[in-house]
């Protein structure tokens, strides 16, 4: 079952987070959303830098900027992770080493509105109205901002790229157009899934990770300052610049009261911080479930008939 398959609005998605960032969500509503360029993975990104590769083979040669074109991806894009898997030990272990942070499950369609709202609220063509805000979203109507992980071996993949080279030896030379043309069409289907789904190494594969993605940037307003100076000024580019190290490495979004479906406890949290964590913050307890993960599948009270 696939997130990014038709009708699946409500496909249920889980997230593991920090007692603080649940306090963020939960009571302010607000989703944290975290710069690319903050994740311990310094390959998430790498489907945009491989797409590039394949789209334009041409752009980059052995030892040129590639590194940069990547780290500057991951310098305007935010994200925010999920998961299809509502049980998993490993991820209880990876992202809940105090043996404190909660998980919460939402849907597809939730935390695409939240995406939505949130590019649309700070989209490029609104910068003007906001002077003092620096961040600027761009959007386009056919993307969809929740994308699921695609996993790969990716020295493997990197390696079969470069290796798809174009079948031009021993061809005259008159030919080479039409055969780097049609070089070109079979790479971009061969690698379609690149520019479709986030590529992760396989390793990850476990997180069956459901991602969230934002694509920022810096207002234009010192260049210029208005729309129609923009507007008039005949350039054909995006009124955004590219981030350096401007934008925050956290941005929140608004979400709707509602955005919360169920409410876990990591298992082996002791019982008087669990109660005090739903005291404190006024926890619906209707919404809050149990996870049986760290249990013995038999216990006292076990009985086979």
């Amino acid at each position: 079952m696939s997130v990014t398959n038709n009708n699946q609005e409500d496909f249920p998605i889980y997230r593991i987070m920090s007692i603080y960032e649940f306090y963020e969500l939960y009571v302010n509503h607000k989703l944290k959303l975290t710069l690319f360029d903050n994740q311990k993975d310094k390959n998430d990104g790498i489907e945009y830098l491989l797409t590039e590769l394949i789209f334009n083979p041409f752009k980059y040669v052995e030892g040129n900027n590639a590194f940069n074109e990547l780290k500057n991806f991951r310098k305007n894009n935010y994200m925010t992770c999920w998961t299809k898997n509502s049980e998993s030990i490993a991820m209880w272990s990876l992202y809940s080493t105090n043996l404190e942070s909660i998980r919460v499950r939402t849907t597809k369609e939730k935390l695409s509105s939240c995406l939505i709202k949130f590019i649309k609220d700070n989209h490029l063509d609104s910068q003007w109205k906001r002077p003092s805000q620096k961040l600027v979203t761009e959007f386009h109507l056919l993307d969809d901002p929740i994308q699921e992980a695609e996993y790969k071996d990716l020295r493997k993949l990197i390696s079969e790229i470069k290796e798809d080279k174009p079948p031009t030896d021993n061809v005259p030379e008159e030919k080479h157009t039409e055969i780097l043309i049609n070089w070109i069409k079979e790479l971009k289907n061969k690698y379609s899934y690149l520019y479709k789904n986030p590529i992760k190494d396989e390793s990850y594969s476990y997180e069956q990770e459901i991602r969230g993605r934002v694509k920022v940037g810096l207002n234009v307003l010192e260049q210029y300052k208005t729309y129609e100076e923009w507007m008039s000024s005949h350039n054909n580019e995006k009124p955004i610049r590219d981030n350096q190290n401007t934008l925050p490495l956290v941005q929140y979004a608004d979400t709707k009261s509602d955005f919360i479906d169920e409410i876990c406890f990591d298992p082996r949290m002791p019982s008087y911080k669990k109660n005090s964590i739903i005291d404190m913050m006024k926890i619906d307890k209707t919404k809050i479930v149990e996870s049986k993960c760290f249990t013995p599948a038999i216990d006292l009270e076990f009985n086979l008939f």
